[in-house]
């Protein structure tokens, strides 16, 4: 019998996962000197002496493809055939934040060198969209979707932010003589002005029922909330009913006082006489008790 001798195949060489840029690299496990081709197959067969050589040892993923690499040397299988499964990885799905502070919307991707592409009219984008390229103005309610794209990358998923409104203030009687300002979105801040102006940030902030210098006054208001539009400006004149005057007695004068609003204008009268404004203690005769 005729014996053929049997070459032991050194170890598999070693394929990386996709790194950021969607490139393996596939490298020689055992250490072997200069002179020795990684040779690859895409197809599911085995890699052969004469496969193509993989140059630099990198391989850019485009597509799904099963990847088999060989070690030869001067026509020589040298290793056991490495195989890997390989996915590319997709773009990085963009961010989209909204800053109500200056009603601008900005878009993000974490893939380096991608393209975002939006739209604002609540259709998926595409490559033929409108191309981002600095933050753009948004006043009134918008969904705005966008998705990113690279040479060489799979298109990112679509990502979609539904920017909002604020509901409108509402300015109304309390029901307890004081002047209520509301809104229905949750979490809001509200901010108002009595002296005709139109409101904004920097005017004083809502916090509870007014009732002092507020009756039969024109108020102006709007709602603000992180991450959504401002409202319009709410408006409303209320006409609270001042309380019932408080009258005490100090020795031979009465004083008045009235809690609600407290520079209310008071009037008094003694036993007939006409109403006459008041200004200070008032005093009266034992005849008046």
């Amino acid at each position: 019998d005729l014996w053929k001798p049997v070459v032991a195949l050194l170890d598999a060489p070693t394929i990386s996962d996709p790194d950021v840029h969607n490139i393996v690299t596939v490298t020689d496990a055992n250490s072997l000197s200069n002179g020795y081709n990684i040779r690859y197959t895409t197809d599911s067969t085995d890699p052969t002496a004469s496969s193509p050589i993989l140059e630099g040892g990198s391989y850019t993923v485009t597509s799904s493809v099963t990847l088999k690499a060989i070690v030869e040397c001067y026509g020589l299988v040298l290793t056991a055939v490495a195989s890997k499964a390989l996915d590319p990885v997709p773009c990085a799905t963009p961010v989209i934040t909204y800053d109500n502070t200056t009603s601008m919307v900005s878009i993000t991707c974490a893939t380096t060198g991608s393209t975002i592409y939006y739209t604002t009219n609540g259709t998926d984008p595409t490559a033929s969209s409108t191309e981002y390229s600095v933050p753009f103005s948004v006043t009134s309610p918008t969904t705005v979707k966008a998705m990113a794209t690279r040479t060489n990358f799979p298109n990112s998923a679509v990502a979609e932010l539904s920017i909002s409104q604020v509901v409108t203030p509402t300015i109304q009687d309390n029901g307890s003589n004081a002047i209520s300002i509301t809104t229905t979105t949750p979490g809001a801040t509200i901010y108002y002005t009595t002296d005709g102006s139109t409101p904004s940030t920097s005017s004083i902030q809502y916090n509870g029922p007014l009732t002092d210098n507020v009756s039969n006054v024109t108020i102006k208001a709007i709602a603000v909330k992180e991450g959504m539009i401002t409202s319009t400006v709410g408006s409303g004149l209320v006409k609270l009913q001042c309380a019932t005057p408080v009258i005490s007695r100090v020795g031979m004068t009465f004083t008045l006082s009235c809690s609600k609003p407290t520079d209310a204008d008071l009037y008094y009268t003694l036993d007939v006489g006409s109403e006459t404004l008041y200004s200070g203690p008032v005093p009266f005769t034992a005849d008046q008790l």
